[in-house]
C-alpha cells in the first residue's frame, strides 16, 4: 500500500458520498481525517525531495495502513453495493471496457470513414480523447479495488454497527 491507494480511496469516497446518510458521512469523515493525519506524520520523516517529486509512492507506515484499513472496511460495511471489493472491481471493469470500446471506435472511424468528409478529423480526435479520458476513473477504481481486496482479506479492524465507537 502507498499514497496512490489513499488518493484512490479518497476519490471513490468523494464521488459516492451523496448517497450516504448523515451519520455514515460523519463517521467516514472522521476516519478520513484520521487517515490524513497519520499520512501527514508519515511524510514528516520523508526526504523533502521525495516528498516533492513522488509523495504518493512513499510506503505507508503501520499506523497509516491501519487507518486506511479502518476507512476501507467501514466503507464496505456501510455500503457494500458501492464500496466492497467486488463492487469496485465491477465498476473498474466497466470503465476498462469503455476504454476498449472507445479505442476500437477510434480505430474504426479513422480507418473506415473517408478522410474527405469534413467532420471525420474532429470525430476521430474526439473518440480518442474520450477513450483516454476514461483512464483516470479506471486507474482510480483499480487502486481502490486493490485496497478494498487487501483489507477485506486482512480485516484489520472488526466490523461494528453504525453509531458505535
Amino acid at each position: 500500500m502507498n499514497g496512490f491507494h489513499i488518493t484512490a480511496v479518497g476519490w471513490v469516497l468523494t464521488f459516492n458520498s451523496l448517497g450516504l446518510s448523515r451519520q455514515a458521512g460523519n463517521e467516514l469523515s472522521r476516519l478520513w481525517t484520521d487517515l490524513l493525519q497519520a499520512r501527514a506524520e508519515d511524510m514528516e520523516g520523508v526526504d523533502p525531495l521525495a516528498r516533492l517529486l513522488w509523495p504518493r509512492s512513499v510506503k505507508l507506515s503501520d499506523k497509516t495502513t491501519q487507518a486506511l484499513g479502518a476507512l476501507v472496511n467501514r466503507m464496505a460495511t456501510l455500503s457494500p453495493e458501492r464500496f466492497s471489493s467486488q463492487a469496485l472491481h465491477r465498476r473498474r471493469d466497466h470503465w476498462a471496457l469503455q476504454i476498449v470500446f472507445g479505442l476500437l471506435l477510434w480505430v474504426l472511424t479513422a480507418e473506415c470513414l473517408p478522410h474527405t468528409w469534413p467532420l471525420v478529423k474532429g470525430v476521430v480526435t474526439t473518440l480518442f480523447l474520450m477513450s483516454v479520458g476514461v483512464l483516470v476513473p479506471t486507474v482510480t477504481l483499480w487502486r481502490a479495488a486493490i485496497a478494498a481486496k487487501y483489507f477485506s482479506t486482512k480485516r484489520i479492524l472488526k466490523e461494528r454497527p453504525l453509531g458505535s465507537t
